[in-house]
C-alpha cells in the first residue's frame, strides 16, 4: 500500500470529556499513520476543549477547531471546509475504533476502486456488544444496492460513521444543519455520488450507546426531522432507484415506529393528536409492515400490540428499554 495517501479523520467533540480520551486514543494508534486528525471542539461546556489543546501537544497530525456551538453538521463541516485527505472518515468522539480500522479500509478502496467503504458496527451496551451484520465475505455494490444495504437496518447503517470516502464525494457536499437526524437525511445523497461501494464484513466500528435514564423525556419535536428525512430519501430512490423502493418504504416505518417509541419512554407527554397521527401512519402501513422481510417476528407482535393497547405497548417498550441495558 501507497503509505503516502492521507487520510483524514474528523471528530465532532462536545461535552464528552468522559469518553474523548479512548476516542482520540484509538486513532492515534491506528496502524496506518498517515493520518490528519481533525479535533471540531463544537463549543464545549466541559474540559473537552482542553482536552482536544493537550492532544495536540502530543501529537503533531492533529488540528484543533474551536467553534460557537452549532451542532454535529456545523461541526463536520466545519472540517470538511479545511481538511486536505485523499479519503476522509467521520468518528463520534464518544465512540472508538479498532486498530486497523483505517488501514483495512483503505486498502479494500485501493484494490476496489470505490468511493466508499463502510464496515458494520459493534454496538456497546455497559459491559455487552452486540454486532449486527450478517455478512460473512466482503461485498462489492452498486449505489442502489448499498442504498438497499443501508436503509435496511440489517447489518448496514445510514450514519456516516464507520464509513470511509474518498475526498471527491464532498469537493461540494456537506451536512445539512440545524436538524436532528441530519445522518438519515445525508445517507441515500451521499451513496448517491458513489460508484463502488464495498461493504467490509469486519466490524470495526464501536458505536457505545450512552444511558442517561431510560425514563428520560427523549422527545422533541426534532425528532420528527427522522420521519421527514425517511420521507425525503423515499422519494429520491423511488424517482431513481427504484430496485431499492422496499427498504425506503421500511425506512418510513421505522423512522416512525422509533419516534413513538421515544414518546412511550418519555416521562411525560401530552400531545395526544400528534401521537393519534403517528399511530394512524403506520396503521395504514400495518399489511406492509407486517409482510416486511426487515422487521422481526418480535418487532411485528409489539407493533400489533400498538395497534391494540397503547398503555400495554407502552409497558412493553419501556421493559424492553431496560432490557436493552441489563449485563
Amino acid at each position: 500500500m501507497d503509505r503516502k495517501i492521507l487520510v483524514s479523520v474528523v471528530l465532532p467533540v462536545y461535552n464528552v470529556e468522559k469518553y474523548l480520551e479512548k476516542a482520540i486514543q484509538s486513532v492515534v494508534n491506528q496502524t496506518y499513520d498517515n493520518l490528519e486528525i481533525i479535533l471540531v471542539d463544537d463549543g464545549s461546556k466541559d474540559k473537552s476543549g482542553d482536552l482536544c489543546d493537550l492532544w495536540k501537544k502530543k501529537d503533531e497530525r492533529i488540528i484543533v477547531i474551536h467553534k460557537a456551538n452549532g451542532g454535529l453538521s456545523s461541526a463536520r463541516n466545519a472540517a470538511l471546509n479545511i481538511y486536505k485527505g485523499d479519503y476522509v472518515y467521520f468518528l463520534d468522539s464518544d465512540d472508538y475504533i479498532r486498530r486497523n480500522t483505517i488501514e483495512l479500509m483503505l486498502q479494500y478502496a485501493l484494490d476496489h476502486n470505490a468511493q466508499i467503504v463502510e464496515a458494520p458496527f459493534i454496538h456497546v451496551y455497559n459491559s455487552r456488544t452486540h454486532v449486527r451484520s450478517k455478512l460473512e465475505t466482503l461485498k462489492v455494490m452498486n449505489t442502489a444496492e448499498a442504498i438497499q444495504y443501508d436503509l435496511c437496518a440489517d447489518g448496514g447503517a445510514v450514519s456516516a460513521c464507520s464509513k470511509l470516502y474518498k475526498h471527491e464525494i464532498f469537493e461540494e457536499y456537506r451536512f445539512a444543519e440545524g436538524r436532528l437526524n441530519e445522518d438519515h437525511l445525508s445517507i441515500v445523497d451521499l451513496l448517491s455520488k458513489a460508484k463502488t461501494i464495498v461493504m467490509a464484513p469486519e466490524p470495526l466500528y464501536y458505536y457505545v450507546h450512552r444511558k442517561n435514564s431510560i425514563t428520560t423525556a427523549s422527545f422533541s419535536k426534532n425528532s420528527l426531522d427522522d420521519i421527514d428525512a425517511a420521507k425525503r430519501n423515499y422519494e429520491i430512490v423511488k424517482r431513481l432507484y427504484p430496485e431499492a423502493i422496499d427498504a425506503a418504504e421500511f425506512r418510513i416505518d421505522f423512522s416512525t415506529l422509533k419516534v413513538i417509541d421515544k414518546i412511550m419512554l418519555a416521562e411525560s407527554f401530552d400531545d395526544k393528536k400528534l401521537l393519534d397521527s403517528l399511530v394512524e401512519a403506520v396503521r395504514e402501513n400495518r399489511k406492509r409492515i407486517l409482510k416486511c422481510k426487515y422487521i422481526s417476528k418480535k418487532r411485528k407482535l409489539s407493533f400489533l400490540i400498538l395497534l391494540t393497547n397503547k398503555k400495554l405497548y407502552r409497558w412493553f417498550v419501556r421493559e424492553n428499554a431496560k432490557k436493552s441495558w441489563s449485563d
